[in-house]
């Protein structure tokens, strides 16, 4: 198998600040890094399958580092306009389009397909080994209904995924897609059960923002810390229930 993994959006940035109300914070790769070696990219090795790295970011002091540390494939360097705020959704629908479509390009440039194209960002912090979850063919999967970090697409959906993501980017926020790919029938996967929490990621069961753990204590961002994910009285506890191991269609109501 011929996994292509792009990471989208920041990887580094200090004072981050995108939303009135809360406090600047700080993003860097490096919080996610191992646990991304760790749960997916390793993995996926150690069964034998090509994993190659895609970055679609903004230049930092810190790139060369985070290219030192994953060895990408292409590097994509995006001009960072600051005046993006939170839940501008058609900045996050092009962010997902211009990685996807980056992916393409270097397809057609290598003359080479992947199976899967996995799409996420290079601040969440992943908790279980991709590698042993289910991933259904001619198939959009995620671990959680509404989940627009961490998406897997089947090779053969790349040119029909980009499409979605056109036509709707400014119709529809991206945690809403799943359901312009269902009307276009096109088979949308869940990792895992739907369950209360785990949308605004209290339980969720595969990955967690590195802000609401790794911003220091006193914070406003700050929700818990990364022990409570692995604590079974938590409630934030992350291992609630196993991944499916058949093809399981997203939950609409």
């Amino acid at each position: 198998m011929k996994y292509a993994v792009c990471y989208r959006g920041i990887s580094y940035k200090e004072n981050y600040f995108n939303e009135p109300g809360l406090k600047p914070y700080n993003v860097d790769f490096f919080e996610c890094l191992e646990s991304n070696t760790k749960y997916l990219i390793n993995p996926l090795k150690e069964k034998g399958s090509d994993v190659d790295i895609f970055y679609h970011t903004y230049d930092s002091p810190k790139l060369g580092e985070y290219c030192y540390a994953l060895n990408p494939v292409d590097v994509y360097l995006k001009e960072f306009n600051p005046n993006v705020k939170k839940y501008n959704f058609s900045n996050v629908a092009q962010l997902m389009i211009d990685s996807l479509e980056q992916i393409k390009r270097y397809q057609e440039e290598n003359d080479i397909s992947y199976d899967f194209i996995i799409l996420t960002r290079f601040d969440i912090y992943l908790l279980n080994d991709f590698s042993e979850i289910y991933l259904p063919e001619n198939c959009i999967s995620v671990p959680t209904r509404n989940d627009d970090c961490f998406i897997a697409i089947s090779g053969d959906l790349l040119d029909k995924a980009i499409e979605i993501y056109k036509e709707n980017k400014n119709s529809c926020i991206t945690h809403h897609m799943v359901y312009k790919f269902l009307e276009n029938g096109i088979r949308y996967h869940a990792f895992y059960p739907n369950k209360p929490g785990d949308e605004c990621g209290h339980k969720a069961p595969f990955w967690r923002l590195a802000r609401v753990m790794f911003t220091p204590k006193g914070h406003n961002v700050k929700e818990y810390d990364l022990e409570d994910v692995y604590d079974e009285t938590s409630n934030y506890y992350g291992f609630l229930y196993p991944s499916y191991t058949e093809y399981v269609r997203v939950p609409v109501e």
